[in-house]
């Protein structure tokens, strides 16, 4: 893939993740996008629960309509120190899972699923992509958190007056 070609992807993404949409369907066009990057069989996005919610998100490539991702914690390696492939661990389909952080924690994971072996290079652009989306999910969560604490605050306030002395 050229820079070029990555970057503008980068861009749509990065520009996608601040639109009017729905939570979900930025998540879903975001994996929709991620094959641009990275051609993959499936892909997924699970996160921690919001407002009490799993949120779990999946995109099927459009080259393969069947199926569905699962999420699914496999653990990969380089062969050896020389090899820039990422070993699939023996499983016909690589499945390789990604962590998107979020401030101080993980909020989800990104899986990609593809036939084709992982290159470092592929593995640096998914990482890019799970670390965007765990900066959006947890920038979600906190202005969730904000709006209930707004909510919260006139009613412990009314309550705090009506508090005889």
């Amino acid at each position: 893939m050229e820079f070029s070609q990555a970057a503008s992807t980068f861009a749509e993404i990065a520009h996608l993740l601040e639109s009017e949409e729905s939570r979900d369907a930025r998540v879903h066009r975001v994996l929709e996008l991620l094959d641009h990057l990275v051609p993959n069989e499936c892909c997924a996005f699970a996160g921690a629960a919001l407002e009490g919610r799993p949120s779990f998100h999946h995109s099927r490539s459009r080259r393969n309509g069947a199926g569905r991702c699962s999420i699914v914690a496999l653990g990969h390696a380089a062969r050896d120190e020389g090899n820039r492939e990422i070993d699939p661990s023996g499983y016909r389909s690589g499945h390789l899972v990604l962590p998107g952080h979020g401030a101080d924690r993980i909020i989800g994971v990104l899986q990609v699923e593809r036939h084709d072996p992982y290159d470092v290079h592929h593995v640096q652009l998914l990482s890019a992509v799970a670390s965007q989306l765990g900066v959006y999910l947890a920038m979600v969560e906190l202005k969730d958190r904000e709006r209930r604490a707004q909510d919260v605050l006139p009613k412990m306030s009314r309550a705090a007056r009506d508090v005889p002395a």
